[in-house]
């Protein structure tokens, strides 16, 4: 008898809606009816999760990790090239003190081959065994007899200079014990031997 069978309000079927369906058409999922289910949706995080919860932490944990590395390099690279900067602005300031020192030497150097040159005393530098001269200016070399400190240079003999040798020897001695010969009363000969009396001094 129909009349006694079960009637069933019901069924196991539901409702099922594509997701690029319910964004092309702009449907609310939370309008759509009770147990539908949405089909063909973007897997997420969470979901992944739910499946395979291993993996997911395994993954998690090599992106922080690698996040982890990426920021050790990138505060290495600063940190170098903070230093290079360093060293860079190091060796510009050092250039720059050379770039004076040096130019403050020269200026200096000028300075004394100017005085040196125009002194109205005679001054000379020879080697220290006496036989080459090494610098002299033009008021020594008129004073021995000579046109010019090159000619004075090129022929004067400090060694043979003293009309008595002993002299010389005396001046080495007193300069060897104090280091400077402050005067020094002594006779030496012009270049056509012509004797000539002098107050010499030594450093």
């Amino acid at each position: 008898d129909p009349a006694v069978l079960p009637v069933v309000k019901s069924g196991v079927n539901h409702w099922m809606y594509d997701y690029a369906a319910v964004k092309r058409f702009g449907l609310d999922p939370d309008r759509l009816p009770p147990n539908s289910h949405i089909i063909n949706a973007p897997r997420t995080l969470s979901h992944l999760y739910q499946e395979n919860p291993g993996t997911v932490k395994i993954v998690l944990g090599a992106i922080v990790l690698q996040a982890l590395v990426i920021a050790f390099l990138v505060m290495n690279v600063l940190r170098r090239r903070r230093a290079e900067a360093a060293l860079r602005e190091a060796r510009d300031q050092l250039e720059e003190k050379v770039k004076n020192r040096t130019a403050q030497l020269a200026a200096s150097e000028e300075s004394w081959r100017n005085l040196f040159e125009t002194a109205l005393v005679g001054l000379y530098r020879t080697s220290t065994d006496g036989r080459r001269t090494l610098a002299a200016n033009q008021a020594v070399a008129d004073m021995f007899g000579y046109d010019s400190v090159e000619g004075f240079l090129a022929e004067f003999s400090p060694a043979d200079a003293y009309t008595d040798l002993q002299d010389r020897q005396t001046l080495i001695g007193q300069l060897e014990r104090h280091g400077r010969v402050p005067s020094i009363e002594l006779q030496v000969k012009k270049r056509d031997g012509t004797p000539m009396d002098v107050i010499m001094s030594a450093t």
